[in-house]
């Protein structure tokens, strides 16, 4: 299974991206919002093979006609057999960092160890997700950071990374997004 690959991309090309990493005997694409996620039966080139029996996070496809115009893109994957629960459970510890310059000042120079990032967008603000293999490397990431205003932020927990306690609603106008 294949996950995070942009839903500009067409079926053709999300088909032969995935061709050029072994040769495909079966393949269903199913589109979201901005991604698309590919369930895939692949015999990979030995190349992937040795990655995917590491269990890396992640795999670079190429997107593109041309040589002088393809895009590499890394992209999340998993084995097929997995479930929407064993999925979640290993991409449980993830966190965001809202990027204010860039992201060689902002993410790259500090050196964070993490599984698999991405640049995002919450709204209006320029993020970069991240997903830590467990709540050390989490830790460990948001420990290199010094300054409180440039923190990591548990992804789903809110800005103060507690849960809050909201009022019971009185009246249906009441209903404010507070997600970023």
């Amino acid at each position: 299974m294949f996950y995070d690959i942009l839903a500009r991309y067409s079926e053709s090309e999300v088909i032969s991206a995935i061709k050029n990493i072994g040769n495909v005997h079966r393949i269903r694409i199913k589109k979201h919002y901005k991604y698309q996620s590919v369930r895939a039966e692949i015999n990979l080139f030995e190349e992937y093979e040795s990655e995917f029996v590491r269990e890396t996070w992640k795999v670079q496809l190429l997107f593109g006609n041309s040589e002088k115009r393809q895009t590499a893109m890394q992209v999340r994957w998993f084995p097929g057999q997995s479930t929407v629960k064993s999925i979640k459970e290993k991409c449980k510890w993830k966190a965001y960092k809202i990027i204010r310059s860039s992201y060689y000042q902002d993410v790259a120079r500090k050196n964070y160890s993490f599984e698999y990032g991405k640049m995002a967008r919450f709204g209006k603000k320029l993020v970069f997700l991240a997903y830590f293999k467990d709540k050390d490397q989490l830790d460990a990431a948001k420990a290199l950071d010094k300054r409180g205003d440039d923190t990591w932020i548990i992804h789903g927990k809110g800005l103060g990374n507690q849960p809050v306690d909201l009022p019971i609603r009185g009246s249906r106008s009441d209903l404010v997004s507070t997600t970023p």
